[in-house]
Order: structure tokens, then C-alpha cells, then sequence
């Protein structure tokens, strides 16, 4: 097991009496190095809507495009997503979605979904736009696959159910506070179910940038 960081020195605090917690469960290893911290380090994201519906037996999407990337979490209930499939839009993807499926469209992929009548789905749709470097979207960085099957991620759905509060009510504060409740969820997505990413594209993906790194951070500060 590794080892947590050691915590700093703190003005007029003595660490041997006064000793800070340790028992975390840790984190993925790969998460430590040093060029993901400084690519995460950039992100920022902006949010469209995040809302919680509530399926009738007749509900359905009706496909289109949309020029945000979008997630779709099933609450509870089953349904089907139709993804265009590149180079042959007449075909597409049909994806069978249960409870505890998280699907992904990325953003001018048409798209559209029906619920099963029988069981209604409950989801939550998140529609946003996250980037590094104010250029690369996060979903093309990580090779977002289509559907995450992040099954009883109890804490997974208690940030999604906490952003759809925060856009339902909107207090004071709210838009830095969306920003913040979905940047919890993405960067829970990547640390918690990275194991359900394509890992060969991603790691070929994240080898090339890592070499494009430093020039991306040279432009940034020139901009």
C-alpha cells in the first residue's frame, strides 16, 4: 500500500500531539503522476443543464444534435439509446440501458432514446462542455467510451443528485457551484471507473500528450 504525502509543517501546530488523519482509502497509482496533475490542473468546465426526469411509459428522445457532450445516468428503470455510427448514420449503436448505466454522447453525434413502458426509466441528463488547455475536450482526451456501468456508485449518484439540486434551485452562488458539483462528478468518473475506459486508445491517446504537454502550456501563457 502506498504511503499517504506528508503533510507540511503548520504554524504553531505540533504534528506529535495533534496528528492528522491517514486512514483514506487511496487512490489509482497511475493517478500521481506528475504530467496527469498538471493536465487536470487546466480543466474547466461549464454547464448547459443537469436535470432529473422522470420517464412516462411513452416517453422517447427524439434524435438530433447537440453541441455540448451530454451524459445520461439511469436512476432506476431500463431503456435504449441510438448512437450514430460514423461513416454510416443510417445504422447506428443501439445500447441497452439498465440502473446504474452512465451513457455518453459526444457533442454533433445525433443521437436518441426510448424507455422501456414496462419500466420507466428515471435519469439524469447532464449536458457540458469540459476542456484542458481551453481547447481539448476531456471526452477526447480519455476516449469517453458510450456507456460507463459504474453499477451502485452510491457516491457517484449523490453528486449527480446534488448538481440537479443545485441547477433546480439555483441560490445564490449557483453557477460557480454547478461548475464545482460537475467537476466533482467527471473527475470522480476518472479516477473511480477508469477500469471501464478503452485503455489502449487512451493510454496511445495520453502517451502523445504528455509529449505535446509543454508546448500547450508555453501557448497558454502567451495567449
Amino acid at each position: 500500500m502506498r504511503n499517504i504525502r506528508p503533510f507540511p509543517s503548520i504554524k504553531g501546530v505540533n504534528l506529535d500531539l495533534n496528528v492528522p488523519g491517514r486512514d483514506y482509502k487511496p487512490y489509482h497509482p497511475d493517478l500521481d503522476d506528475r504530467w496527469l496533475h498538471e493536465l487536470l490542473e487546466q480543466l474547466r468546465v461549464s454547464v448547459t443543464q443537469i436535470i432529473r426526469w422522470d420517464a412516462s411509459p411513452r416517453w422517447k428522445m427524439e434524435e438530433r444534435r447537440m453541441p455540448d457532450d451530454l451524459f445520461l445516468y439511469v436512476v432506476a428503470g431500463r431503456g435504449k439509446l441510438r448512437i450514430e455510427q460514423p461513416g454510416h448514420p443510417a445504422a447506428g449503436r443501439f445500447i441497452e440501458l439498465i440502473a446504474g448505466d452512465c451513457a455518453h454522447v459526444r457533442r454533433g453525434v445525433r443521437h436518441g432514446a426510448t424507455t422501456d413502458p414496462r419500466h420507466p426509466m428515471q435519469h439524469i441528463v447532464l449536458q457540458y462542455t469540459a476542456t484542458v488547455f481551453d481547447s481539448l475536450t476531456l471526452p477526447e482526451v480519455f476516449d469517453f467510451p458510450d456507456v460507463l456501468h459504474v453499477g451502485d456508485d452510491r457516491k457517484l449518484r449523490e453528486l449527480l443528485f446534488d448538481a440537479c439540486r443545485e441547477f433546480a434551485w439555483q441560490p445564490a452562488g449557483y453557477g460557480p457551484g454547478l461548475e464545482a458539483s460537475v467537476t466533482r462528478i467527471l473527475l470522480h468518473l476518472i479516477r473511480e471507473h477508469r477500469q471501464t475506459f478503452d485503455l489502449r486508445s487512451y493510454q496511445v491517446k495520453l502517451t502523445d500528450l504528455r509529449r505535446l504537454l509543454p508546448a500547450l502550456k508555453a501557448m497558454k501563457e502567451k495567449l
